[in-house]
């Protein structure tokens, strides 16, 4: 393996890095402020099965893309999260739901989320 390939390797094992400590650290806010949140708000949608908050979904294929999406979300950039309940298959078209990820309306109760991905990084580089 050449030294530039080998580089590249470990820029994209450091980004996963960056990324799957950022997935656990706002899935641990969902954790914290769900049960709380589903109280307060009895109607509000469920998180669906593939949810991004579901931690049994960070090995999917595509988890990086989710991730980064709402990293994109949690730093202001983005505003809409939206549900990717029924994604398409390979191939197929995609067309996004008309809702919202049921999720990311748990953890923007969190007044310090856009600190989430900053300090994901921090850890990650720093190790």
């Amino acid at each position: 393996m050449s030294l530039a390939a080998r580089k590249r390797r470990q820029q994209r094992r450091l980004c996963e890095r960056v990324l799957r400590s950022f997935l656990n650290d706002v899935q641990g806010r969902f954790k914290k402020l769900a049960p709380t949140y589903f109280r307060e708000h009895p109607d509000a949608r469920r998180p669906c099965a593939t949810c991004a908050f579901n931690p049994t979904t960070n090995a999917t294929r595509g988890w990086q893309l989710t991730a980064m999406g709402l990293a994109n979300v949690c730093e202001g950039k983005v505003r809409e999260f939206r549900c990717h309940t029924g994604d398409p298959k390979p191939g197929e078209q995609y067309a996004p739901t008309p809702y919202e990820c049921a999720g990311i309306a748990v953890v923007r109760q969190d007044p310090t989320l856009y600190e989430a991905f900053t300090l994901a990084c921090i850890k990650e580089v720093g190790r």
